[in-house]
């Protein structure tokens, strides 16, 4: 009997001793992540990425090894949000474009009147603490942070100086809160996919389009527009990096906190860098020759009250389906006010 308890708690105390020092314990077996990027390589993003691949990498001690997947290569950028959901990538970085489960969700760009990244990250914190309906369209992934990032606003082929220039034009639109301001503006919404935009704006067969200021930059459009309207009325929100559940849970709690403690940092270096893009897109424009144009007093405010018109009749139809869409409204254009002194 004794010598039965002596090799059970001999075997016990070998076993402790493995589990704690490299043999079988999780926060000693390394792991890879996939994460899915919405954008290419030598994009600021995918740079800003990679550094925080490696700042986890090194905090993990090698434990988490993040492999990123640019632009296309492993989801294409509709499918980031639920390609992570579904556990095809562990991680995704990006915006969502789809409306389902993300009614709220997706009105948000358009409705977010922030001049800057600063003041619309900070909007979009308060309305996430502030709406429970905005955090359960996110209730499917672990959000590691989430922030606005740059203006929306109409670009075209042909010059432009006043709003009445723009009506009848053909302007691409990604999504369909966006497309009804257009057509509200007495502007034609065309829906296409990212991949044909560059070419038809190219070949002429659109006028221009309506989306991030980046896009012009990142698909080298400059070449092919000659005018900017200066007055957004869409600020697009929020920029993501978020992380499949599972993945997630199923790390230890060192390699968690390795993560969650990343998350401020990560948070903080992508409203800089999209803070630094929002500059660096218009001034090139002005240096490439495009015309940045900007409305008279009176012709701004006829175009801000259409956009303000349609932003409620948008919001509207989220209070018909439950949605407390006005009051979400009135929060930002609140905010907007207070922050923007």
């Amino acid at each position: 009997m004794k010598a039965f308890i002596f090799f059970s708690l001999f075997f016990a105390v070998a076993f402790v001793s493995v589990l704690f020092n490299g043999g079988v314990c999780l926060s000693q077996t390394p792991v890879e992540f996939k994460l899915a990027s919405q954008y290419p390589v030598g994009a600021p993003m995918h740079e800003l990425l990679s550094e925080w691949a490696k700042k986890i990498n090194v905090e993990s001690k090698g434990r988490i090894t993040i492999r990123i997947f640019p632009s296309g290569t492993l989801l294409q950028p509709p499918d980031l949000y639920d390609g992570v959901v579904k556990g095809v990538a562990d991680m995704s970085a990006g915006w969502r474009y789809r409306p389902e489960g993300y009614e709220v969700g997706i009105l948000i760009p358009t409705i977010m009147q922030a001049p800057s990244v600063e003041i619309a990250t900070r909007i979009y914190e308060e309305l996430w603490n502030q709406f429970p309906e905005i955090r359960n369209e996110w209730k499917d992934v672990k959000p590691l942070w989430l922030t606005g990032s740059v203006s929306v606003n109409i670009f075209t082929r042909k010059e432009f100086k006043k709003l009445d220039d723009l009506k009848g034009m053909q302007i691409r639109a990604p999504e369909r809160p966006g497309a009804t301001v257009l057509k509200d503006l007495g502007i034609s919404p065309v829906f296409m996919s990212t991949a044909d935009f560059p070419v038809a704006l190219e070949k002429g067969t659109i006028d221009g389009g309506y989306g991030a200021i980046t896009v012009v930059t990142d698909f080298k459009l400059e070449k092919s527009i000659k005018s900017v309207l200066m007055h957004h009325f869409a600020f697009t929100t929020p920029n993501w990096l978020i992380m499949n559940l599972n993945s997630y849970n199923r790390l230890t709690p060192d390699l968690k906190k390795v993560i969650d403690d990343s998350c401020d940092w990560g948070r903080k270096k992508q409203v800089e860098l999209w803070a630094r893009e929002n500059e660096r897109v218009f001034t090139h424009l002005k240096e490439s020759g495009v015309n940045l144009v900007y409305f008279s007093t009176a012709e701004r405010e006829r175009f801000y009250s259409t956009v303000r018109q349609t932003h409620r009749k948008l919001v509207s139809e989220l209070d018909g389906k439950g949605y407390p869409g006005t009051k979400i409204l009135q929060f930002i254009e609140e905010k907007t006010r207070l922050y923007s002194r």
